[in-house]
């Protein structure tokens, strides 16, 4: 009997250890598959973020195509339209002609600091600050020039807060608009 009961547990032992070795052969596996999913999934995050990024880039490079056109376009239309007027008056008023130049000379410097400012704006988030219509004032201010439609700035409520970007895109819609009318609307008050 104590042959047989040994015997017995011996093989149980047996079976236990078999059972074991198997569990623990399915857990190897089953970490095995967890590290491969962990793997999987941080590849996955990984191609998101680089995804992301290059999302973030186009959109940045969409917002500088859009600065551009927005400032610069702008500057360099009203550019055109003063050395216009210049070529037209330049036979019959010399002296006004000449007055007509250094606006253009002013228009040029401006249309360089916004250049500038458009870059120096790609390094750092935006930073205008002031009342909305000195903001205006100072954008649309190239555009006013002998012969071009008087442009006068009227807000209606100059005291409320925006925030530098948005502040930023409300000056380049109005250029927009205040440029198209200049170039296209004939109008003589804008």
């Amino acid at each position: 009997l104590h042959r047989w009961r040994v015997a017995q547990l011996g093989a149980r032992e047996r079976e236990l250890a078999r059972k074991v070795d198997e569990r623990t052969s399915d857990l190897q596996r089953e970490i095995a598959a967890h590290e491969e999913t962990e793997r999987r999934l941080a590849n996955e995050r990984d191609l998101r973020q680089a995804l992301l990024a290059r999302e973030a880039v186009a959109g940045e490079r969409l917002r500088i195509a859009r600065e551009l056109h927005d400032s610069l376009a702008q500057d360099f239309a009203g550019l055109s339209l003063q050395l216009q007027s210049v070529e037209a008056d330049l036979p019959h008023r010399a002296s006004e002609s000449r007055a007509s130049l250094r606006l253009a000379s002013r228009m040029v410097h401006h249309c360089q600091r916004e250049a500038r400012r458009a870059v120096h704006d790609l390094r750092s988030p935006g930073t205008e600050t002031g009342s909305v219509k000195l903001l205006l004032e100072q954008a649309l201010a190239p555009l006013q020039q002998a012969g071009a439609p008087r442009l006068e700035v009227t807000v209606d409520d100059d005291g409320q807060t925006l925030a530098p970007q948005a502040l930023r895109h409300l000056v380049r819609v109005a250029q927009e608009a205040v440029t198209n009318a200049v170039s296209h609307a004939q109008a003589s008050c804008i």
